[in-house]
């Protein structure tokens, strides 16, 4: 049996941790985007909350038009794992800076169908797929990125509500942009660098392209910079289960 915290318990957890948040917290309410980045805050849409087992936190994303999600292996690893988990849909703030939120679609986790440690994905399904449909899919960018490429990154931070990472205090241009196109993760050159903010629950959160709108990498680890796996690398390894 688990349970969350109120907001007077949660206003006392440890947040902001600098593992993660590189200068000040730039991220923002997906919905303040609405207006400013409308295809960001779309591509948030396919962003869920991950609830594992009742007391475990990480993000996911559907891939592609079929019942496919993707998160980390150090998130989910077997089928009993994600039979276990709830998968939160359309949980973000009706309002930029507010508290009430829309009502979210939840359905449960079923089946992996490919996982990699050194990768560190996990590509997935979900029970009560056609419940999902509505809230679209994210698309593969299949390249190598160039240095100082903008980024953004929709994220559900501590389980939080949607969030969007964007603007940088870090970065000279104020968006968050690859900051090395083959930074070491698990493997040799198998990750991108960034100082897009997240924290604890982001795990298994998409890196998007600001030109292309599309997933660049899969991000993992955490240390400014923070880092995610080449898209490309985890495509080879699921393309004949999409």
């Amino acid at each position: 049996m688990a349970h969350g915290f109120s907001a007077e318990e949660r206003a006392r957890q440890p947040r902001n941790s600098p593992e993660s948040i590189c200068g000040g917290d730039q991220k923002s309410d997906a919905v303040c985007y609405k207006s400013k980045d409308p295809v960001a805050y779309e591509r948030s849409k396919a962003v869920v909350r991950l609830l594992i087992k009742g007391n475990e936190l990480c993000t996911a994303w559907r891939v592609g038009p079929s019942n496919r999600l993707m998160t980390n292996n150090h998130c989910i690893v077997t089928s009993a794992d994600a039979y276990e988990t709830e998968v939160w849909f359309n949980y973000q703030c009706a309002q930029c800076g507010g508290h009430s939120v829309f009502r979210s679609t939840k359905v449960w986790g079923d089946k992996v169908l490919s996982t990699d440690e050194e990768l560190d994905y996990t590509l997935f399904t979900v029970e009560d797929f056609d419940l999902v449909k509505r809230f679209g899919y994210l698309q593969f960018d299949l390249r190598r990125p160039a240095k100082g490429e903008e980024l953004y990154i929709p994220q559900h931070p501590g389980g939080d509500p949607t969030e969007i990472a964007m603007t940088s205090d870090e970065d000279a241009n104020g968006n968050c942009a690859v900051d090395d196109p083959n930074y070491t993760g698990y493997a040799t050159g198998s990750d991108i660098s960034y100082f897009c903010d997240t924290e604890g629950g982001s795990s298994g959160s998409p890196v998007i392209s600001k030109r292309t709108d599309k997933v660049l990498a899969l991000h993992h680890f955490g240390g400014c910079p923070n880092s995610g796996v080449r898209i490309d690398l985890i495509y080879d390894k699921i393309k004949s289960q999409l």
